[in-house]
């Protein structure tokens, strides 16, 4: 059955991934695609499986051509594909390990456990979740589960400051889960979507303004402007055609237009949405990462231990 969504019809697979006896998925929750269409998925290695490796690279068929070992991670939670002087690199974020760069076989080409922001707070919890790199190569590392701060490294991993942060005020940050680097208004930004506690009634939520918003911050780390965002539990941001897709953890896909507006979304109805129903009805469970290849097919990397594929069929 076709399903349209962003301009283009697709088709669903949840078994698109087809690994041997040797490969037990963990919880996912990474997901890109290079030049040459190869997926390569990240996940959380479980204890059952006979391979140890946490990257899976497949084929666009769901073929698995080969896996990557990235030695000394621990929980594995956040995958950037950058490239540096015409060759691919990974930068590779662990919940427990901080940040890895690795070549795209998972040579370790530097490794920051934990930034020297935290050795000087040392009482800040540090639980890190992504990254994006900007066009001057500066890696912006968020600590999405931690204490909210934004870290900036260079291409060599030293340490060049920290922004956002945890609080309520609009420069601050809440839950910085996800993050990307965008065009807005002519100019290059980060683009943060932050997620609240969901457990927030209405009343707190507007006292305190601590609804679910869309940060942007130039690349130094100033606020430029907060949107508000119908989503619950937003993951991250990937370009799509001109526009952006960003899963919610809470069953939804949600596409918005260049300026971080919403157009539609896919998934299921919640009434906890402002629009209760999606434009699309489908089934999705916990949403984490999305990419997308050549041929406009998207990859989505569930929580649960799946990659469904949307195969474009026009």
């Amino acid at each position: 059955m076709p399903y349209k969504f962003a301009s283009k019809e697709f088709e669903i697979d949840e078994n698109w991934l087809k690994h041997g006896d040797d490969i037990t998925l963990g919880i996912v929750h990474g997901i890109v695609v290079t030049d040459t269409d190869e997926i390569i998925i990240q996940h959380v290695v479980p204890e059952e499986s006979t391979n140890k490796d946490c990257l899976i690279v497949a084929n666009p068929q769901g073929e698995v051509l080969r896996t990557i070992k990235v030695e000394g991670s621990a929980f594995p939670h956040g995958l950037t594909l950058h490239k540096e002087n015409g060759q691919d690199v990974l930068y590779f974020s662990d919940c427990k390990k901080g940040l890895f760069k690795t070549s795209m076989t998972g040579e370790i080409l530097w490794h920051v456990e934990r930034p020297e922001l935290y050795q000087i707070l040392s009482q800040l919890h540090y639980e890190p979740s992504n990254t994006a790199i900007d066009s001057n190569g500066t890696v912006h590392f968020a600590d999405g589960y931690g204490s909210y701060y934004i870290i900036k490294f260079d291409t060599e991993g030293n340490e060049l400051g920290a922004y956002g942060g945890p609080g309520i005020k609009e420069e601050q940050l809440i839950h910085p889960h996800g993050l990307a680097v965008c065009q807005y208004q002519g100019e290059e930004v980060i683009v943060i979507p932050e997620s609240p506690p969901s457990g927030l009634d209405k009343p707190m939520r507007d006292k305190y303004n601590a609804h679910t918003k869309i940060k942007i911050f130039d690349l130094d780390g100033n606020l430029k402007a907060a949107k508000n965002i119908d989503a619950l539990s937003p993951r991250i941001l990937s370009e799509y055609n001109g526009q952006w897709l960003m899963p919610d953890f809470q069953g939804r896909i949600i596409l918005l237009d260049e300026n971080f507006e919403y157009v539609e979304s896919i998934g299921k109805s919640d009434e906890r949405f402002a629009s209760q129903s999606c434009t699309v009805d489908y089934p999705l469970v916990r949403p984490h990462d999305i990419g997308s290849d050549s041929q406009g097919n998207l990859y989505m990397a569930d929580y649960t231990g799946k990659v469904l594929k949307f195969s474009c069929t026009g």
